[in-house]
């Protein structure tokens, strides 16, 4: 055996009785059912909807960014999910209409659906009950409608919030609308975009103290790590999608 060997092996059994890194307790966590760390695939654990346009998406920089090329979706989950809540952190590039929103409850066969976008140009968050991929598709009812202002190159956060046949919208964390709707009892969720630039991040979808889906678009190198009193955290490196340590 080598000395880079030895010395390896060194720091795995040094590890293993010491504690290099030390994780929370796994109990004290909510089951994860989907997640996706985008290292080194982004987007993996998002299927393109019947509409296409996939090309139009780019996560390498960490946020799921779509360039505003038409209609369509990305969408995740599973279509028997009821009760839950979708939530994204959104930004647009600039003050004008239909860059899209959020749908949840998504029939996969069809892609009817609940959706909640936002209109920049208007002021305007409205939600839909759509009737399949494509919104403008005969049968889209228009549920309610909010003023908001949407300022352009700012972070803002975008939910909806499914109990039974009560749907609420929250956005920047305040629940702006409370509609009664049970034509749709169960769904995936997509993000739904269409002809003006946005990114979505931080997307996470939870039933409870349940994570059902979790993305942040990008890696927080061992921000859930934490070095043990023998230090050398400095000799760890996760910026390709993996725990490497340099001996």
């Amino acid at each position: 055996m080598n000395l880079r060997a030895r010395s390896v092996l060194r720091t795995l059994l040094v590890a293993a009785v010491a504690g290099i890194l030390t994780a929370p307790l796994a109990s004290a966590q909510p089951v994860t059912l989907f997640s996706d760390d985008f290292g080194p695939k982004p987007l993996a654990g998002w299927t393109p909807s019947p509409l296409g346009l996939a090309t139009n998406w780019d996560a390498s920089s960490g946020v799921a960014a779509y360039n505003g090329g038409g209609h369509t979706q990305l969408y995740a989950g599973s279509g028997s999910w009821t009760d839950y809540r979708f939530q994204v952190k959104f930004r647009v590039d600039v003050a004008e209409d239909y860059p899209g929103g959020i749908r949840g409850r998504v029939d996969l066969a069809t892609g009817a659906g609940y959706a909640a976008w936002i209109y920049p140009g208007q002021g305007l968050i409205k939600l839909w009950r759509s009737t399949a991929w494509h919104i403008d598709t005969s049968g889209l009812t228009l549920l309610s409608q909010v003023s908001a202002t949407i300022t352009p190159g700012v972070d803002h956060t975008l939910a909806l919030v499914f109990s039974g046949d009560q749907i609420a919208v929250e956005y920047d964390g305040t629940t702006v609308i409370q509609e009664t709707d049970s034509t749709l009892t169960a769904g995936a969720v997509a993000l739904d975009v269409s002809n003006r630039p946005i990114t979505f991040d931080d997307v996470a979808v939870t039933a409870g103290t349940t994570t059902l889906l979790s993305d942040d678009f990008g890696p927080k190198p061992l921000h859930n790590w934490t070095a043990s009193p023998l230090g050398l955290a400095t000799n760890w490196d996760a910026s390709t999608g993996v725990a490497a340590y340099n001996g």
